[in-house]
């Protein structure tokens, strides 16, 4: 009887560890799982934990703004060469103004002093600006070379009075000139160095007329 009694207590103690065996390993696999969640502080505080982007969302991400970047860089070259031009185009307008006014002050007489050659290279005049559109005498400091034409009695102005047999203004008091500008250092332009036969030179015309009439 006493057998019987060892045996079936020995068999109630093994099933009762089995059984707080199964309790502890529940236990620990719900803690392990509460440790794999992501730990939040604003948990405390009544806020819901904010999860992480995913990979396929930074990914995402990075294209877009890839893709909005190439756009903007690929503006760049276009939106500098349109700099460029206009910035070119109002130096160019500076001299040309300025060589007008010299033309307007100049003795018509001595008009064709701007095409006279120049006495230390026995060459066709030609005036040196730089990037600001100032005179400069140093090549190496210029970029704009600049040459002037005077061509007289190129133009007739018939007479007030209506009558095509009437006797026109004075042709030989009135002068076409003709200014040649040219950018030395824009890749496109023609590497003529004389702006009266490089074939990308600006031509500017105009009318110098004797005051004195």
């Amino acid at each position: 009887m006493r057998k019987l009694f060892h045996a079936l207590q020995n068999k109630f103690t093994d099933k009762l560890n089995v059984s707080l065996l199964i309790t502890n390993t529940r236990i620990s696999i719900q803690n392990n799982k509460r440790a794999l969640e992501p730990m939040c502080l604003s948990r405390k505080l009544h806020v819901p934990c904010q999860r992480a982007f995913s990979l396929v969302e930074v990914v995402l991400a990075l294209g877009i703004v890839s893709f909005a970047f190439i756009g903007i860089i690929g503006m760049l070259p276009v939106g500098m060469n349109t700099f460029r031009q206009a910035t070119d185009a109002t130096v160019q307008a500076q001299i040309t103004q300025q060589i007008i006014t010299q033309v307007r002050e100049t003795n018509y007489a001595d008009l064709n002093s701007f095409t006279k050659d120049d006495p230390a290279t026995h060459q066709a005049r030609i005036y040196l600006f730089d990037d600001q559109g100032i005179l400069v005498s140093d090549e190496s400091l210029s970029i704009y070379k600049v040459a002037v034409d005077v061509i007289g009695n190129t133009t007739v102005f018939p007479s007030s009075s209506g009558n095509a047999d009437a006797t026109p203004v004075d042709v030989a008091k009135l002068a076409t000139v003709k200014i040649y500008i040219i950018n030395t250092k824009d890749p496109g332009t023609d590497k003529e160095p004389d702006p009266k036969k490089n074939r990308n030179a600006r031509i500017i015309t105009t009318l110098a007329a004797d005051s004195d009439i």
